[in-house]
């Protein structure tokens, strides 16, 4: 179940890493293609987030850890 900009918020500021899924590159795949991937932390607030992914098989050359806007 998706949680809400605040509720990401207050998981991350209580200490708990979020496990969610990832899509390749932002393709329409079904999820049982999507990789497993950590939310380690935020910026802003929950009208203008930004996600710190820890995606460890990003579907992308270069680096491990991404900002997702959501």
């Amino acid at each position: 179940m998706p949680l809400s900009p605040l509720a990401m918020i207050k998981q991350i500021d209580a200490g708990r890493t979020v496990i969610a899924g990832s899509p390749p590159s932002g393709m329409r795949y079904p999820p049982e293609f999507w990789s497993t991937c950590l939310i380690i932390g935020y910026s802003g607030g929950p009208d203008l987030l930004t996600l710190i992914v820890n995606d460890p098989f990003s579907f992308r050359e270069t680096g491990s850890r991404l900002l997702r806007r959501v």
